[in-house]
């Protein structure tokens, strides 16, 4: 008699702040994915624009897990808490705006389900994409770059929103980072571990403005670099006393 495979569970962790005008089509797109075994889980990381009453409405009952920090926090800080709720074998970064197509899920998941990699990136820019501030894009190429030469193994784009995990490797990266540095964070200390299997995939993208609600600004680029040299120089340290 054939054994029947294992169902691996996928947890969809989103993460928000401030997305009144989005958040109800977003996980609208996030339920229409029809993913098997899908575990819905939100972080409100502090939301002072009515997000927060509309979740603890009739929309929260679409959400397996709703957590909620009392002030913004920020990005990293998210990530953690929502780490400590996830059950699934993988995990998906899902921001709350609509930037990025839940329809993409495949394509992230496909390399995990197959034993390909450990963890998959959806780029924006593997299908001739790029579109963005044309600051906001120079300084992920720039960024990226670095990331490539300090760890040795090349990659597009760090900063992308779609990112999917085993969730045992990501619980064991030791995320720390509690804003938007925790990109930078978390991909250096990925692909610098040889053992690690890293892909990425072209995905769909549809950038939206400030006044759309974009949160991303020029500090967080200093932010990010000061993160890449501090884990570069933090990895040659642990090697050197290794």
């Amino acid at each position: 008699m054939k054994r029947e495979r294992a169902r691996v569970q996928v947890s969809v962790l989103i993460l928000c702040y401030n997305e009144r005008d989005t958040i109800a089509e977003l996980i609208r797109r996030v339920r229409a994915s029809k993913l098997p075994n899908l575990e819905l889980i939100l972080v409100d990381d502090g939301s002072t624009d009515g997000t927060s009453e509309m979740l603890r409405g009739d929309l929260g009952e679409q959400i397996d897990c709703l957590l909620r920090h009392p002030f913004n926090r920020g990005k990293g800080a998210a990530i953690r808490s929502g780490l400590l709720a996830v059950s699934g074998d993988i995990v998906i970064f899902q921001d709350a705006d609509l930037e990025y197509d839940p329809t993409d899920y495949a394509r992230l998941l496909g390399p995990i389900a197959r034993g390909e990699a450990d963890a998959v990136y959806g780029s924006r820019f593997l299908a001739g994409g790029g579109r963005g501030k044309w600051l906001n894009v120079r300084f992920n190429r720039a960024a990226s770059a670095l990331i490539g030469y300090l760890s040795g193994r090349s990659i597009t784009d760090y900063a992308t929103g779609y990112k999917a995990f085993r969730t045992t490797l990501l619980r064991d990266l030791d995320i720390r980072a509690d804003g938007f540095a925790v990109d930078a964070e978390v991909t250096f200390k990925l692909i610098s571990r040889a053992e690690v299997r890293f892909k990425e995939v072209a995905i769909h993208y549809r950038p939206r403005s400030r006044s759309e609600g974009k949160k991303i600004r020029w500090w967080h680029a200093v932010e990010a670099v000061a993160t890449i040299v501090a884990e570069w120089i933090s990895a040659k340290l642990r090697r050197a006393i290794a």
